[in-house]
């Protein structure tokens, strides 16, 4: 088990929509005497819910109290920006998925700062129990030589914030960053923590207009080890029942991932046997443990627990995507 982290002082978190919200209950949850100066991302006045009892600041204003470090909400395209500002006041960033609607942006920006300043992504499933099974699993061997992986995520976008119109949605908004392979990005990310290098061999997207949105609704992709494991990818705004899994087949057998269900299947010539099966875990605790897992390798110095190099060949796998696209109705 992780030592505790030192409660932080101040915080500063920048984006008051859904996730922006989240990172301030759960900062007030673990650290409660911990001061947050909140920054509306748009500009425009939060409502006292919004705050959660905390202050809004301008961003300037709120770096100039040099808080611990920062919490990147804001949508995509701005990411980068307020990341740039936050580093340039000296003050460690955690960000928010992806790292930025743009692969040549992020790699000029990696470029462009290096590895002075300890910045963090927030991609969270890496820390759902079900996933550090998978991860201890690969390492082990345990499926011998992999033969391929499947992996899939649907879920329609009306349901992701019921009291939300998702038409007015950041996950809507090609100018924001949205559809599903930025959106969706999760799923890029622990891929390529699993496997390693990948890279994209064919994309297929949908734009049939059932939702009335101007990003992709649906993508297929099939994704590449060093030219011999095979990865398919399916990434969709559309089901009515919401599905997360992975399946990955190799030698000795398979691993049949629920990440919804948080569970982890091992099947062979022998039977079947669970490896994990948790589906009542509090998946707020990724977010929790994320937040602490930042907060304990600034104070002991350590590197970022997901560098933003990590980021930079997700949105790589997603430029390559939309370069290959085939657009069906």
């Amino acid at each position: 088990m992780k030592p505790e982290p030192f409660p932080p002082t101040r915080i500063v978190i920048i984006g008051a929509g859904s996730i922006g919200c989240r990172h301030l209950r759960n900062v007030s949850m673990v650290w409660p005497t911990c001061q947050v100066s909140v920054v509306s991302a748009s500009g425009r006045m939060l409502s006292t819910e919004e705050l959660q009892g905390q202050q809004q600041m301008s961003l300037a204003e709120a770096l100039a109290l040099q808080p611990d470090f920062a919490i990147v909400a804001s949508p995509a395209p701005w990411h980068l920006e307020h990341a740039r500002q936050c580093l340039q006041a000296q003050v460690p960033v955690l960000i928010e998925k992806p790292l930025s609607h743009s692969y040549s942006e992020a790699s000029r920006f990696l470029a462009e700062m290096g590895s002075t300043e300890l910045c963090s992504l927030a991609y969270c499933l890496r820390y759902l129990p079900s996933a550090q099974v998978v991860k201890q699993c690969l390492k082990e061997q345990r499926l011998g030589r992999l033969y391929s992986v499947q992996s899939i995520v649907g879920q329609q976008l009306s349901q992701w914030r019921p009291a939300k119109d998702y038409r007015s949605s950041v996950s809507a908004s090609a100018e924001l960053g949205g559809g599903v392979l930025l959106e969706l990005s999760h799923e890029f990310d622990y891929l390529l923590w699993l496997f390693g290098p990948l890279s994209t061999r064919y994309c297929h997207v949908s734009v049939q207009g059932e939702l009335q949105l101007d990003v992709e609704e649906s993508a297929d992709l099939v994704l590449s080890a060093d030219g011999t494991l095979m990865c398919t990818l399916h990434l969709d705004f559309l089901q009515q029942v919401a599905q997360r899994r992975c399946v990955i087949s190799g030698q000795f057998g398979r691993i049949e991932w629920d990440l919804l269900k948080n569970s982890v299947l091992w099947v062979n010539q022998h039977g079947e046997a669970w490896l994990y099966n948790e589906p009542q875990w509090d998946k707020n605790l990724m977010y929790v443990s994320l937040l602490k897992d930042f907060a304990l390798a600034l104070q002991r110095g350590m590197s970022a627990p997901v560098p933003l190099s990590d980021g930079v060949a997700v949105l790589e796998l997603v430029e390559q995507a939309k370069t290959l696209a085939m657009v069906g109705g």
